[in-house]
């Protein structure tokens, strides 16, 4: 979906990136200008995470974590998305990095719900990830509701100054 000038200054980043390049605009550009071959490829791989996780929900009726890395953070209003940061911990983060716990969910098309179980000490919530079996919406709905009154639930956060 990206114009011709967008897709050919992807292709010139490639020439000029070593090809094991994690930056975020060669793994965009990588992605974007897959092969269909290439992509059928990892597609089959996508259907095999997806078969572990069928294998792994007929023990479990859900999986609990985290929902991203870093509590709610400060909005970066920067146009470019890929030159958006987060600080976690004094350290910079790419802000699509956000995506590893939720890509849990994603990467196998199962749904997730999140629940508020707290603040921290700075007072901004924190969620947990309750991922269920594909297709069974409701379960992870059920449980959040069954955890509504065991965790702290939600409290808007203070503005801030």
């Amino acid at each position: 979906g990206f114009p011709q000038p967008g897709r050919d200054d992807m292709k010139q980043l490639l020439k000029n990136s070593a090809p094991d390049d994690k930056e975020p605009r060669g793994r965009q550009a990588r992605g974007a200008l897959i092969s269909h071959k290439d992509w059928l490829s990892v597609n089959e791989r996508r259907l095999r995470i997806k078969a572990m996780w069928e294998e792994f929900f007929q023990a479990y009726d859900v999986l609990l974590c985290p929902v991203t890395f870093t509590t709610a953070f400060a909005h970066d209003h920067n146009p470019d998305l890929l030159g958006r940061y987060i600080p976690v911990d004094g350290a910079e983060r790419h802000y699509s990095e956000i995506t590893v716990w939720p890509s849990l969910a994603t990467i196998a098309q199962l749904p997730a719900t999140v629940i508020p179980v707290g603040q921290s000490p700075a007072g901004l919530p924190i969620g947990l990830q309750v991922i269920g079996p594909y297709l069974e919406d409701y379960t992870t709905i059920a449980f959040a509701r069954a955890a509504e009154g065991v965790c702290s639930g939600f409290t808007a956060p203070l503005p801030v100054q």
